[in-house]
């Protein structure tokens, strides 16, 4: 079984989702984000790895042993929900765009953006954390 996390810009919330489930569950994992090109084309960072991208996510997988440095954004693509068997979006329901509420294969985590609540960062990462877990309980 195939899972995608899915967020935004795939910087934080998918990527911590990714790594966490990684680490917990023998299933495949991926993720992306809605918004990867656009925010490479306004930001021009130095590549698509995290470790040029990340105000949030790779210091706080850092401090639970976990490097995701060298992890890379992608942007979404239809292909990429036709692979998957099961599709995470971590954000709010108004901004899941209708070819993924049409997959089939949806889940919503209405969770925040780190970036728009930066001293919430780690309580959301936690957050995901536990959800991570109780996906794992459930499908392994």
């Amino acid at each position: 079984m195939l899972v995608m996390f899915v967020c935004q810009a795939n910087v934080g919330r998918s990527q911590v989702a990714e790594a966490y489930f990684e680490r917990l569950s023998q299933h495949e994992v991926c993720s992306s984000g809605l918004r990867v090109d656009e925010s490479m084309a306004r930001n021009k960072p130095a590549s698509n790895k995290l470790k040029d991208n990340s105000q949030h996510s790779l210091p706080y997988m850092l401090e639970r042993g976990v490097d995701i440095s060298e992890k890379e954004r992608t942007q979404i693509t239809p292909e990429l929900v036709a692979a998957a068997d099961r599709i995470v979006a971590i954000l709010p329901a108004e901004e899941v765009p209708p070819f993924l509420a049409e997959s089939g294969k949806l889940t919503v985590w209405d969770l925040p953006d780190p970036v728009d609540h930066p001293n919430a960062a780690w309580a959301i990462f936690d957050e995901i954390g536990e959800r991570i877990k109780a996906l794992v309980a459930e499908i392994g």
